[in-house]
């Protein structure tokens, strides 16, 4: 029998990278990832506290349920916020995972119906290229109701793969602006613009996968139909190959990208403004994105 390498004892139920864990070890590891990302460990600033409300956005999958159901596990005040964005099957699955966990830990949850609220699905807002209207709306409804809803901080459940996939992506293209803004922790620049953290960055796809498991989580395995053939997962399976050759590259990559963040320069000095028909920021002049989409749709 293959024995857990922490605790020496106990049967070896998860293998990672060749590392083997029993569940609890594995458990006990997860956690403390995640406490070190809050602490701001190597980081710099701290992400949130006890003191703070948290609005943990959930979308039905393994990584945002488990983000939600760690920092209930770890003791921090946390809401769920889930939007409907009217995707057929998809969506009515992933509403019922996070309405069904919510309902067997007795916390609470706030859900932005697209259809209800705007009176449009997301297909039907988005004309041609539903993909990138998605994470517009997405943004663009997690801070307005962090914001309305007096939350202090937004986490989302964005792993240490979807950093690394997001990283390559605008390294090969050389997007400076985006190099720039991408961190775990985004601060606030404006007084309606919510803190954003990722407390998720130091574990991969792989491990959230693992502790979904052990937590027996319930969660949508199937992949949103609108990610098929994204350039994200391109990158994703080119990470993993690496990853597979040189265990602790992502790791490595990522965490070498914030201790050399600065050689990108700094996006101090950016000023946003408010939109002119719903008051949120935007960097735009005169409407902001999210208003001239619902515009678009209109016509």
């Amino acid at each position: 029998m293959k024995t857990c390498k922490r605790c020496r004892k106990k049967r070896a139920d998860v293998v990672l990278s060749g590392v083997r864990f029993c569940s609890s070890c594995f458990i006990e590891y997860f956690e403390k990832q995640v406490q070190r990302a809050i602490n701001g460990e190597k980081l710099g600033v701290q992400m949130f506290s006890k003191d703070d409300r948290i609005l943990v956005a959930v979308s039905g999958g393994k990584d945002s349920m488990s983000l939600w159901n760690v920092l209930n596990d770890l003791g921090y005040e946390t809401c769920g916020f889930h939007i409907d964005l009217g995707i057929d099957e998809y969506s009515e699955a992933s509403r019922r995972v996070v309405e069904n966990f919510a309902a067997s830990k007795n916390l609470d949850l706030i859900v932005v119906d697209l259809r209800k609220e705007y009176g449009r699905s997301l297909f039907e807002l988005a004309a041609r290229d539903a993909c990138s209207a998605c994470g517009l709306v997405k943004r663009y409804l997690m801070n307005k109701v962090a914001h309305e809803e007096n939350f202090s901080v937004l986490a989302t459940g964005h792993t240490l793969d979807d950093e690394c996939a997001t990283l390559l992506g605008n390294l090969t293209r050389w997007n400076l602006e985006f190099l720039r803004r991408q961190h775990p922790v985004l601060e606030s620049t404006h007084p309606k613009l919510v803190r954003k953290v990722k407390p998720l960055f130091r574990v991969t796809d792989e491990e959230t996968a693992a502790y979904a498991r052990i937590k027996q989580l319930n969660y949508v395995r199937e992949k949103c139909p609108l990610a098929r053939g994204a350039t994200s997962l391109s990158y994703k399976n080119a990470l993993n190959e690496l990853e597979r050759r040189h265990p602790g590259l992502k790791k490595a990559f990522y965490l070498g990208f914030l201790r050399n963040k600065a050689l990108f320069g700094s996006d101090e000095g950016f000023e946003l403004k408010e939109c002119e028909a719903c008051g949120m920021p935007t960097a735009n002049v005169g409407r902001c994105a999210f208003c001239k989409l619902l515009e678009r749709s209109e016509q």
